[in-house]
Parts: C-alpha cells; sequence; structure tokens
C-alpha cells in the first residue's frame, strides 16, 4: 500500500510541476490540464464502483475455495475412511470454479477500466494538442511554445493514465479493507452484564462452582486439583467454561470474589488460563510460540512439561518448528501447548487433557514436573497418572444433581 502511495504521489507531482509550466506559457492551457485531470479523477471513480462489489465477490470465492481445500487436507483421512474421495473432490471443483468465474469477472473489469483510462487520457491528449495549435494559429504562443506544450502533453499523457487507475488500484484494497473491518466491528459473543463499576478481584480464593452440582469448589495459591469429565464432549465444555468462551451463569466463577459475568471475558482472561485442547502451533520459531517477543523461557516450565529434548533436537529455541509445527510430532506439539499454557501468571492454570499424545513415562514425568511448580493449576482429565500427582480430585457427579465428590490421591474421600 505503501508503494500505491508513493507512486500515485509522484505522478501527482509530475502533473502540478507540468500545470505550472503550461500556465507560464499560456493561462488557458494550465488551467484546462488541471481541470481535465480532476475530470478524469471524478469520472474514473465512478466507473470504478461496480469494481469494488466484483473485488468483494471475489475474495469471498477465493477464500471459500481455500476453506475447502483447507478442510479436504486436514481431514484426509476421514475423507478416505469414508470413502467420500470423489464427493470431496467434486465440492472442491465447485468451489475453485466459482473462484476462477469471480477471478475471471474481476480481471475483465480491471481490463476494460484501464482501457477506458488510456481512452481518456489520449481524448485529453489530442483536445491539449488541438487547443494548443489553435493558440499557435492566432499568435498567443510562439512556435518554440508550442513545441514545449506538444511535448508536455505526451509526457501527460502516461501520467493521466495512471490517474485513471487510481481508483481501480484501491479497488482491490477497499475491498479487504472492507472485510477485514466487517470481522473486526462484529460484536462480541460475550458482554459483562454488569454496566456499573466492578471492584478489583481481591485475595480470595478463585472458587467456582461447575454447572449442575452441588458443592462449589475452592481453588488455593499453589494447588493441583484433579477433575474427572463425564466423557472428553464434558472435559472440553468445561474448558470452555473456565476459559469464558461461553456464556456463564451468575454465581457459576468468582474470582477473588468478585463474579466473572460482572468482570466480562477480557479480564477473566487475564486471571484464569484456559487454552482449548486442541490449540494451534504457529509457524515460526519455539521461542515465539512459548512466550511474546521479549519474553524469557522459564526452564522450570521446559521441564516439566518434558520440552528440554524438543529444544535439543530441534537445535535451540530459535530453531523453526515448520508451518504448524509440522517439524515436531503430535506428542512434541502437545507438550509444546503445554509449556506455552504454563508460562502466564494468571491466578489458574486450567488444563484438558495435556498428556494424551504421549507415552506413559513421558505421562508420569509430566505428573511429576506439574507437582513441583508453584503454579496453581486445575487438570480436567481422566488419566490416573495425572490424577495420582494431584492434591486432590474431584469426581463430577454423573447425573449433574450430586456435589462433585472429592477424594486424595489415593482414592480416600476427603
Amino acid at each position: 500500500m505503501s508503494w500505491s502511495v508513493v507512486q500515485q504521489a509522484s505522478t501527482l507531482t509530475a502533473i502540478l510541476t507540468a500545470s505550472v509550466a503550461l500556465l507560464v506559457i499560456s493561462l488557458p492551457l494550465g488551467l484546462g490540464v488541471i481541470a481535465g485531470t480532476v475530470l478524469m479523477l471524478v469520472v474514473m471513480r465512478r466507473v470504478s464502483m461496480p469494481l469494488e462489489a466484483r473485488g468483494l465477490a471475489e475474495q469471498g470465492s477465493a477464500a471459500r475455495a481455500s476453506e475447502v481445500a483447507t478442510d479436504l487436507i486436514t481431514g484426509i483421512r476421514v475423507v478416505a475412511g469414508m470413502n467420500a474421495r470423489a464427493e470431496a473432490a467434486r465440492r472442491y471443483r465447485t468451489a475453485s470454479d466459482t473462484s476462477r468465474r469471480g477471478a475471471v469477472a474481476a480481471a475483465r473489469s480491471v481490463l476494460a477500466y484501464s482501457g477506458l483510462s488510456q481512452l481518456l487520457s489520449g481524448v485529453f491528449l489530442a483536445a491539449l494538442a488541438t487547443a494548443s495549435g489553435y493558440l499557435a494559429v492566432d499568435g498567443h504562443i510562439t512556435i518554440g511554445q508550442l513545441v514545449t506544450v506538444l511535448g508536455l502533453a505526451q509526457f501527460l499523457q502516461g501520467a493521466l493514465a495512471h490517474v485513471g487507475t487510481f481508483a481501480s488500484n484501491w479497488i482491490h484494497k477497499r475491498a479487504s479493507a472492507r472485510r477485514l473491518g466487517t470481522l473486526i466491528g462484529e460484536p462480541p459473543l460475550i458482554e459483562p452484564l454488569s454496566t456499573g463499576p466492578v471492584p478489583e478481584p481481591g485475595p480470595a480464593p478463585l472458587r467456582w462452582h461447575p454447572p449442575g452440582h452441588g458443592e462449589p469448589l475452592d481453588l488455593r495459591p499453589g494447588d493441583l486439583v484433579g477433575v474427572v469429565p463425564h466423557h472428553p464432549g464434558h472435559a472440553r465444555d468445561l474448558s470452555d467454561r473456565l476459559g469464558y468462551r461461553v456464556p456463564l451463569a451468575r454465581g457459576e466463577l468468582l474470582i477473588g470474589g468478585v463474579d466473572a459475568v460482572d468482570l466480562g471475558p477480557d479480564r477473566v482472561r487475564t486471571r484464569v488460563v484456559a487454552p482449548p485442547h486442541h490449540g494451534a502451533v504457529f509457524s515460526g520459531t519455539l521461542h515465539a510460540n512459548l512466550v511474546p517477543r521479549g519474553g524469557a523461557v522459564d526452564p522450570a516450565v521446559t521441564g516439566a512439561a518434558m520440552l528440554n529434548d524438543v529444544r535439543e533436537q530441534i537445535g535451540g529455541d530459535l530453531a523453526e518448528v515448520g508451518e504448524h509445527g509440522r517439524r515436531l510430532s503430535g506428542g512434541q506439539r502437545q507438550r509444546l501447548l503445554l509449556a506455552r499454557a504454563l508460562h502466564t501468571d494468571a491466578d489458574l492454570v486450567v488444563l484438558d487433557e495435556p498428556a494424551t499424545a504421549v507415552d506413559p513415562v513421558t505421562e508420569q514425568r509430566i505428573a511429576e514436573g506439574l507437582r513441583g511448580l508453584p503454579s496453581t493449576i486445575l487438570l480436567i482429565t481422566a488419566s490416573p497418572i495425572l490424577l495420582s500427582a494431584c492434591d486432590r480430585v474431584v469426581e463430577l457427579g454423573g447425573t449433574g444433581q450430586d456435589a462433585p465428590e472429592s477424594h486424595d490421591p489415593n482414592g480416600l474421600p476427603r
């Protein structure tokens, strides 16, 4: 975009310089160039208005084709297992053909627009040459000035043709900006219900009342608490609720004595970190995936997450992990996500089945590492290995009506 601004600014500067030279030679000729430039800008802007709609349609169809292709590549094993490759290919061909038609229509519109711009600049050049010829015949300008005007006219033809393309140069940028603006302007799915001032959370323990259960669960600093879900889907739901990715009921989560509903999602997420089970590994370095720019990697955390061998294997913290972590195995990616979650100063870290992709020996070492950390951690898991390291284990009532049953790691009720 900066290149377009510089290029267009230089074109306008050239036209103004030529106009000043023409004003010195003949006032009517100079004013005519300025008026013609403004008129061309106005006309071409009006002509370019349909191009923005075509640009939006082209970008939308290309995005849908990319989504279909991404879904196909991601789920290729499932598609092959269902013997649905022909249907998947048909859907992609349909999306790709729609994208092709949109791109061709947009390209034809831009070409027609550019042709019109060249035509108008040629007409303007002919009008300028004709007017200067009449002035020379009438004696208002000399032959030398006529030659100068014709030279400037030839120079101005390219500049004016470029002026005519200003609108089309910005049309796709405007379409992209509108798409981004629509996305950014979407209202939040969850908003704080309180409209008045909300007090700052105090030192009181974090209290969580799982939906449909009796006694709440108090989480004190340094606790390592295990929660046994009914099934994997229930674990995802609990993690989403603690991460405030879904609406909460009033009284469900209290942080320092203040209701999470009043605090709102943004403030809650600074106090409770609950990453989703299927997190994303970013393309980039190992360090960039663990901490923000300028942050330091905590050796205690990487040791607890069993990530040190991964660091050595790929060549250190500044080594690239590949596109979406493709240089790493599934277990290594999961340990990376675990270490990322633990690199936080939040009051509570919620881990949703953080060791499903590692072997039992590594899982045992992760359990021992988590137990040695000073962080307050809530483990949502059905793994006996991870639960054995917890200070408390809470089994949520299967009917959704009973109070949570709290046990020590040996299975004895507390």
